[in-house]
Order: structure tokens, then sequence, then C-alpha cells
């Protein structure tokens, strides 16, 4: 159905057809039992390879057509771009929505078109539908002519470089079972035999396990035993076969995580939020690797974790998504978000859009740095121009509900989210506010409209829905602080900045920057910062006042102690190195 197109007939009773059967094709949310039917006809597909066969043999045209569509099935319920019943333009647009990388797309399209001309010259000098290479060096040799190459030799070597890289791509489409997530499993039953023994009390179970690692052995006895039952409800028998090999593969890696205890009570959560999805377990059991990095995740995300547990269905991140197929950049992570708004019309879906692009950016570039590819600089970054994109959309999806209300003149508004703090710096951690401060280019009267633009703005970021919040947003570093104004006019901040601001204001805008909104007015206020930043002089008593405002810091929120270290705020922590 995926290829299906209206051609002359009926119009209006084609259209309600190929409507009423998009929810069979692209379901809304990943369904693991679809994938383990695709691996189904994956595996009858290899079992019809046909040697030296353009379209059915190893590395052909079919591998490549099944790959496209595999990824469009899945993929296709959340992201409606995606769907294209034309193989290259949908090459190019699994790309744009970052599910496949530019060197697979190249890949896919170069061979795909290569591998077309040589069926079509095949099928024009016999006149029948065939797709095999002729055997015959004369006809091969003939066939390499009217592919435009100079010998039979060049197009042996053409088709065997290019389905062998098709292949390449092909077999990477599912994981292979493995062997490997069984012998993991072994290292915990080597760690953790006890558990088998009928005998055993209590008390001799909490001891062993203290030993393991585990500082509240009480409540891991417990959660083992749940994890461990082979009753557990509404699964398969094979689902229980696949939980036999997947559970102590599990345990093997809490063992060994940073902290047990927080990854034991997160992998009980995340197995019972999963229940009876038996194919899930499946894919686990063929990858130990995500297993590992799941406990990883368990082990030190909480915010992660519990997004993951309340989401079983973004699974589809860590088990068929490329993590290293990021954005390169705001504007294009600006324009997936569009295209996502577009598809929906009601207010509250698209601020689940919002949020579920924030969970799954933060996800991918969190797995990313949980294995290592990634340095804290990179992250932050990355975290950074996640927030901007969502920043930037969610003003948009404001201004259009406040101006429409409100019936504002004008069709674009002027105003700047300013961003502070960690977002200004491009700094942003996993669980960050952000700081911001909103600034307009207008006159007086339109304070009031600008404060609703704001307002909404906040709610639209943070207000919770089913898919949690975007971000809670800090404008505390705003003109006067929390006691002033939500929205400053660009006149009211000059004033401010000229007459009232304090040294530690001053400090705070080294790290402003625009954030989302007008561009011409976030130049403006750039030019200004700049000026009372870096062009006006430095008081006398500078020096003595960042002293006693990072002494303040130190002793009101670090509030170190002996056992208690911050090291954020306390000595010699983040904070003294950004001051």
């Amino acid at each position: 159905m995926i290829n299906a197109r209206l051609i002359p007939g009926y119009i209006s009773l084609g259209e309600k057809f190929v409507a009423a059967m998009e929810p069979f094709v692209y379901k809304k949310f990943l369904d693991y039992s679809s994938i383990e039917d695709l691996k189904d006809m994956k595996t009858r597909l290899d079992q019809l390879e046909k040697k030296r066969d353009v379209k059915l043999g190893k590395g052909g045209i079919r591998e490549i057509e099944f790959f496209v569509q595999a990824l469009a099935l899945v993929n296709g319920g959340e992201i409606k771009y995606i769907r294209e019943n034309n193989t290259l333009k949908a090459l190019g647009k699994l790309e744009a929505a970052h599910l496949i990388t530019p060197q697979i797309r190249r890949t896919l399209s170069d061979s795909y078109l290569f591998l077309r001309k040589v069926e079509h010259n095949i099928q024009l000098a016999d006149e029948r539908q065939t797709h095999k290479l002729p055997s015959s060096p004369d006809d091969l040799e003939k066939l390499a002519l009217r592919v435009g190459v100079p010998d039979r030799d060049e197009l042996e070597r053409l088709y065997k470089e290019r389905t062998a890289a098709v292949s390449s791509v092909y077999k990477g489409l599912f994981y292979e079972p493995s062997q490997k997530t069984e012998e993991v499993g072994k290292e915990f039953w080597k760690a953790a035999g006890f558990l088998m023994e009928g005998n055993l009390n209590e008390e001799e179970a909490i001891e062993n396990l203290n030993a393991l690692g585990f500082k509240n052995p009480g409540m891991a006895a417990d959660l083992l035993s749940k994890l461990l039952d082979a009753k557990r409800g509404g699964l398969t028998q094979g689902g229980r076969a696949a939980t036999r090999k997947v559970i102590p593969a599990f345990l093997a890696s809490v063992l060994k995580s940073p902290d047990p205890d927080l990854a034991i009570v997160n992998l009980e959560r995340f197995v019972s939020g999963i229940g009876w999805r038996t194919s899930l377990y499946s894919v686990l059991a063929e990858n130990p690797d995500i297993i590992e990095l799941l406990v990883k995740l368990f082990s030190t995300s909480g915010y992660l974790s519990n997004f993951l547990i309340r989401h079983p269905e973004y699974m589809d991140v860590i088990t068929l998504r490329d993590v290293r197929a990021e954005y390169p950049s705001k504007g294009e992570m600006l324009a997936q978000l569009h295209e996502s708004l577009a598809e929906e019309d009601d207010y509250g879906a698209q601020l689940d859009v919002l949020r579920r692009f924030r969970h799954v950016e933060t996800l991918k570039i969190c797995l990313r740095d949980l294995n290592g590819e990634v340095g804290p600089f990179y992250v932050g970054k990355y975290l950074s121009m996640v927030a901007e994109a969502i920043l930037e959309a969610g003003l948009e999806i404001a201004w259009e509900v406040v101006r429409d209300k409100e019936k504002h003149p004008e069709k674009n508004h002027k105003m700047v989210v300013m961003g502070m703090g960690k977002l200004g710096g491009k700094e942003l951690s996993y669980n960050s506010d952000l700081d911001v401060i909103f600034i307009y280019d207008g006159k007086e009267e339109e304070h009031m409209f600008y404060s609703k633009l704001g307002q909404k703005v906040i709610s639209v970021l943070s207000v919770p829905t089913g898919e949690g919040y975007a971000y809670k947003i800090d404008m505390g570093l705003r003109p006067s602080g929390r006691s002033g104004a939500l929205v400053t006019s660009l006149n009211a901040f000059r004033k401010y900045q000229q007459e009232s601001a304090q040294i530690w204001e001053r400090q705070a805008l080294v790290k402003a920057a625009p954030s989302a909104g007008n561009e011409k007015v976030g130049n403006k206020i750039m030019k200004l910062v700049t000026e009372f930043v870096y062009e006006r002089p430095i008081h006398e008593g500078f020096e003595k006042e960042i002293k006693r405002l990072r002494k303040r810091m130190e002793k009101e929120i670090a509030a170190e102690s002996r056992e208690k270290l911050n090291i954020k705020t306390g000595r010699g922590g983040i904070v003294d190195i950004e001051f």
C-alpha cells in the first residue's frame, strides 16, 4: 500500500480509500509486532535471493526498496513527511528526517540508479521482463557499452561494488540474533548464583546483595524477585523465553553500573511498563549493546529514565533510529518542527510536538554521551540548539494565538527572547531551566499585548501535557528581577541599564544572546548589550561587589558542609570558573 496512488477513475472514491488506509499502513507509534513481521518478510526475501539478478539478487533493487519501505512503515505514523511512493524521493526524505545518514542516502541512491539502468538495458536487449545479467561474454560486453562503461570487466566490477554496498546497508536494517546476550546473562548468575539456592534465607540474601554493591539490599531483593518471576503476567511462551535471556543480561549490567540501586528501581519500572510486549523483548535479546546502554541511562538520568518508562513507544529512538543522525543546525531543526506542527491543527497537539521533539533529541544526545562518543562541550551546544529551535517554534505558536485573540494589526511581531545564563552561553545541561528575558521594540501602549505574548510563550513551553513539559522558564534575570515587568520595551531596557542596573546584572549580560524572535530587534539589543557590558568604565567598587556577591551565593545557595559538596555553586565549583 505504500506505493499506491490514484490514477484515472472515480477520484473522490479513491481519495477516501487512500485516507482510510493511512492508519492501517502508517501506525502512530512503533508497533514491535509489525517489526517482527517485517523481519519475517526480510528473511523470506533473503531466501528468494537469485544470483546475478539485478532485482532479486544480493544487494539488488528489491533490497533497496525493502529498506526504504520498512523505515517508512516504522516511522511514517509519527513523521508524515517521509510518506513517499518514489524510492529516490523517499531516500531524500528519510535523510531530511535524520532517519538515515547522508552517506547511506548517497550509497542507496547511486546504487539504485545504476541497477535500474542495468535492468532497463537488459530488458531493452531481450524485449522481455528479465533481470538477470547475461551469461554470455559477448552479451555482457554489449550490455556494458549500452550502460555506458568501457567493457564487461568494468561492468562486473561496478555491479559487485554497488551490490556489496547495498547489502551492507540492508543487513543493518534489523539486528541479528546474538549469543552475547546469553553470555552476559551468565555473568549475572556467576555473581548472584546464591539466588538459585532453595534454602537461602532473607538475611543471607541481603548480606550477599550488599556485597554486590546495593546500598539498599532489602529493596534490591524484592525487585530481583519481581524481575526474575518467570510467570510475569501477559507474556506468551516466546516472550518468557526472551525474558529469560534479557533480564539476566540487564541485571549483569546493573551490577556494573554507577548506581545499582537507582538502576534496578528504574529497570523494574521499565519492565513493568513494557508489560506483554513480547516482540520488544525479542529486539532487546538481539542486541546486548542496547541493554547496556539502557542500564547506563537508568543509573544516571532520572529525567530521561522517567520519560522512557512513561513512553516505551520511544524505544524506537534506541532500537531503530541512528542516534548519530543529528541536526546540523537550528534551521534544520526548525524546519522539521514546522513540518510536524503543520500536520496538527489542534493547539494541544502542537504543544505535544514540541515536547516530543525535546525528549527525543535529548535522549539521542544522552545516549551518545553515555557511549563516550561526544564530550560536554558538544552536548551543551546541541542541547542549547534544541532549546532555541523549540523557543522559536513556541514563540510562533504563541504569536498566532495572541495575535488572533487580541486582533493585533501587525503581520510580524517585534519581540526577542534573550537567552541568559547557560542558554545564552550555549552550555545547557540535560535538565536545565531556560533563563530568558523578553524584550520588544514597540510603543509603550503595546506593553499589555507583549505581556500577554510573553505569558503565552511561557505557557506553551512549561504547561504539563500528556507528554510532560518542554522547559521550565526562569525570568529572574529580567530588569528589576522577579519584581519587574514580565516583558520590557527596548527603550525601557536601555534606560534601565543606563540608570538602574547593578553590577551583577551587568555581569549577567556577558552571556546574553538572542535565542528566538525578531532578528533585527535582536541585533539592536546586542548592540546595546555590547555597549553596557564592555564600553562603559568599571566603577571603583566593582571587585569588592563581585566578591561579596560570590560569597553570598556560596553561603546561601551552596550551603556546603563536610558531608555535602556543591559542584556548581560551592567553593572552587563551576560558578567560580564562570565568575
